[in-house]
Formats: C-alpha cells, structure tokens, sequence
C-alpha cells in the first residue's frame, strides 16, 4: 500500500488554529466584530431566494466598475473570494519553488502558510517599529525574491506602510510583485491604494 505525502515543503505544517495573543485585547480585528447588516439588506438578499447563494457570482460587471474607478483596463483586474484568496493567488504565483517572499513579522498568520503552500522560501524580516521595515527589506531583496508583503496595517500590531514604502520597494525590486494586503485599512494608516 501507497502512503501519500505531501510536497516535502509542506511536510511540517499542521492544521490552522486561530492564534490569540498572550496579552489582553479588547478588539480583534480578525473577528469581525463590526456591525451586523442592516434589516434592509437582508431583506433584500431574501428575496432573491437561494439561488443567489448557490451560483458562483459572475464578476465581470464588479471587475469594469473597480477598473473604471482605479483607471486601469480590465484585464488589470481580478475579483477573488476575499483576501485570503487573493494572497494566496499572488503567492502562488510569485513565491513558487526557487523564489523567495519577504514577509516582516508578525503578521497575518496565513501569509506563510500560502508562501509554504507555494513551495517558495519565506524569508522574515522583524517588524518591531511602528513604521515599515522598508531598510531591512530593501538590504534581503535579491534576484530571488518573487515577492514582498506589505500589510498595513498590520494584524497584530497596528503599524502601517507609507506610500513612499511601497514606491521605493517596486523600485529596487522590478522583478517581484509587491503584495499590499489592505484588509484593516479603515482602521488607521494611508490608503495606499488611492
């Protein structure tokens, strides 16, 4: 009989488990603990019966708009199932065997699990200052580096990315794709997007 194994890559990585800090916390972003959705709304998405929920969505419609507002063509544009699945397409792509991401930490806890999942190296940079590691990144990035995360702000420490962050590491790193993961931005720091 045949024991199937995974790539060695992923040999030592175990089952996800929401980790929760050592400290108190009063909000955990990660939670969603906003609002719920007005009565409106879910009175509406009820009268579209269950077939709204048992179709995958066509997104060409939402991929024009969000190319028309950001003014760029649409083929520059991919509407994903969440961030998650948007991280992990990128790192798919750009942290597959041979390549490197660079990813201060901590951070987002699944940000490993994708590059691991990938097959590439994750290398960590420490992120103990309230602003971007920018000088620490720029001095790990070489010809192997396929990607370079920037949260911001960052989950769990609050600290953000400037604009001129994300511009110098595009610039130093024209081969890697600079992956901006803006999933708490209403919370604090500059749209970087804008």
């Amino acid at each position: 009989m045949t024991t199937l194994r995974p790539m060695p890559a992923l040999e030592r990585v175990t089952a996800y488990r929401v980790p929760r800090p050592q400290i108190p916390v009063d909000l955990l972003l990660d939670g969603n603990e906003g609002r719920p959705p007005s009565a409106d709304l879910l009175d509406a998405l009820g009268e579209l019966g269950p077939e709204l929920c048992r179709r995958y969505p066509a997104m060409g419609a939402l991929e024009a708009r969000a190319a028309a507002l950001y003014g760029v063509p649409e083929d520059h544009i991919l509407a994903t199932a969440g961030a998650d699945d948007s991280l992990e397409r990128a790192l798919r792509i750009m942290a597959c065997p041979g390549r490197q991401a660079i990813v201060p930490e901590p951070t987002f806890t699944m940000v490993g699990r994708f590059v691991a999942l990938a097959g590439g190296q994750m290398v960590s940079i420490p992120w103990d200052e309230p602003g971007y590691p920018t000088e620490a990144v720029l001095g790990r990035l070489g010809p192997e580096t396929g990607a370079v995360v920037v949260e911001s702000p960052n989950n769990p420490t609050g600290g953000v990315a400037t604009r001129q962050d994300v511009e110098r590491l595009a610039a130093a790193a024209p081969q890697a794709l600079i992956v901006v993961d803006h999933a708490y931005v209403e919370f604090g720091g500059e749209d970087l997007t804008v």
